[in-house]
């Protein structure tokens, strides 16, 4: 009896496979239970026994982003798992990620069109909790209206903010995805500044070069390292950098502005790169309007000269 039991469980788990996951998941969707249907395929992604690629893999991926999407879930965990899965297959990672990437954006823009349409002010709304903000709403008053205002966009602008982050942690070090990586980070610096975003541009900006700094002291061998070295890879990380100066500026962060330049002399301007002169233009351009903020007009002049 012991046997046969055993016997039976291991049958149970032969069973399972991509293809049976999906369908169960499917089954569960028909009778709107979502939230099953999420937990079936994470644990059908998280199993050991399943980490050989297949394209249902990829339809299980889709399948979950846009369900998971329309409960604000965390995809942190599957895109880990997904990462391991695809390690060999890089345009399927790179295609669920822009479908996740865009479908988090669609329905960030509809809540803030909504949100536009019931008045709703969300300038300087912290998108992490601390202790410090939790105290203040609870001392500060806020009314009903204010409450209920800041209920439609701003789950959205945090959700956009974590699925961001959780992109870019996952292809920090991907030599294949560095692109998507960057361009990313791209549009993480325009929601900063579409949304005012202050906090969030320096937790970027720090992000991004604790990603670098970690890639450039690495003391493992990956299948597909990020070489800093290379011509392509360092024009990746001028135009990204370029995208984080610009958004610094124009939020008035002096400070991060100026970090940023420093950043972009300590790479250079190498000729062998792809527009180094234009860059090399709006990096003085930009330079020069740090200086006027910080009253320093004889430096501004020097880089508006240099343009």
């Amino acid at each position: 009896g012991l046997l046969a039991g055993t016997g039976s469980t291991n049958m149970s788990h032969a069973r399972v496979t991509p293809d049976t996951a999906l369908q169960k998941a499917k089954n569960f969707l028909k009778i709107n239970e979502a939230q099953k249907a999420l937990d079936h395929l994470e644990k059908l992604l998280g199993s050991k026994r399943h980490r050989s690629w297949v394209k249902t893999h990829e339809k299980i991926m889709l399948l979950y982003i846009e369900h998971a999407v329309n409960l604000r879930k965390s995809m942190r965990f599957v895109f880990i798992q997904y990462r391991m899965i695809a390690s060999k297959h890089g345009p399927s990672m790179a295609a669920i990620t822009r479908f996740f990437r865009d479908l988090v954006e669609k329905k960030a823009a509809e809540a803030k069109a909504e949100a536009v349409k019931a008045g709703d002010a969300v300038d300087n709304v912290e998108l992490e909790e601390t202790p410090e903000s939790i105290m203040l709403k609870a001392v500060s008053g806020e009314d009903a209206k204010a409450r209920k205002d800041r209920k439609i966009l701003v789950p959205w602008l945090k959700y956009v903010w974590e699925s961001y982050r959780t992109i870019l942690d996952t292809l920090k070090s991907n030599g294949e995805l560095q692109e998507l990586y960057h361009e990313t980070a791209r549009h993480a610096f325009a929601f900063c500044r579409e949304h005012k975003r202050q906090n969030e541009l320096r937790k970027l900006a720090d992000l991004l070069r604790h990603h670098r700094s970690s890639i450039a002291n690495a003391k493992y061998n990956h299948s597909d390292p990020v070489d800093l070295s290379s011509v392509e890879t360092r024009a990746l990380y001028r135009t990204t950098r370029f995208h984080q100066l610009k958004a610094a500026s124009e939020l008035k962060m002096w400070t991060e502005a100026f970090d940023t330049i420093s950043d972009i002399k300590k790479d250079g301007f190498d000729d062998q790169t792809i527009g180094s002169e234009k860059f090399r233009i709006l990096y003085f351009h930009r330079l020069s309007e740090i200086f006027w903020a910080s009253k320093n007009y004889h430096l501004h002049a020097y880089s508006l000269g240099e343009c």
